[in-house]
């Protein structure tokens, strides 16, 4: 009984010790909408299109993001990834439109160059539909050889999408 208990001391005191991103750092800067749209950008597909930063009803903490109408495509900020690497998505949706979240994967990401990977794009198999209440939608994604950064887009479409806990993880 004793060892068992010195085990169990010593795995917990063990498992204190150990990088939070063993467990999978979030690799979006302000993927809560915490600091507003700091780092985000939104681009008008379809008009009437429109994003704002909503402190009603967030998911977590105190705002999260609201595009509404037509077609537009909201992109987190740049992150860095590894060739090869797999990479989880996960975000808390709710509203009325269709919601496509995939990952643009970039050779290079600079203020001054840009150069696409090979696939540029990939996409979760089916888009989500966003319903009255939060729903968490999680996709995995593989880098392509070439990837050295990426972001995520969400592509929404129809009616108003409430976005909110953007998580990315490796």
């Amino acid at each position: 009984m004793r060892l068992s208990l010195r085990l169990i001391c010593t795995l917990c005191i063990g498992l204190l010790a150990i990088s939070p991103a063993a467990f999978g750092d979030n690799l979006i800067a302000n993927g809560n909408f915490a600091d507003g749209a700091e780092g985000w950008l939104f681009y008008v597909i379809e008009m009437p299109s429109e994003i704002s930063i909503s402190a009603t009803g967030s998911r977590e903490g105190a705002n999260h993001a609201l595009v509404t109408g037509g077609v537009g495509y909201l992109h987190s900020p740049v992150f860095d990834v590894t060739a090869g690497g797999e990479y989880t998505v996960s975000a808390w949706i709710r509203g009325s439109a269709q919601v496509n979240i995939g990952l643009l994967w970039w050779k290079e990401y600079t203020d001054v160059r840009l150069q696409m990977a090979d696939p540029h794009w990939t996409q979760m198999e089916q888009v989500a539909e966003a319903t009255d209440e939060w729903r968490q939608v999680t996709a995995t994604f593989t880098a392509p050889e070439e990837a050295a950064r990426a972001y995520v887009r969400f592509v929404v479409s129809g009616g108003e999408a409430h976005i909110d806990g953007v998580n990315v993880t490796k």
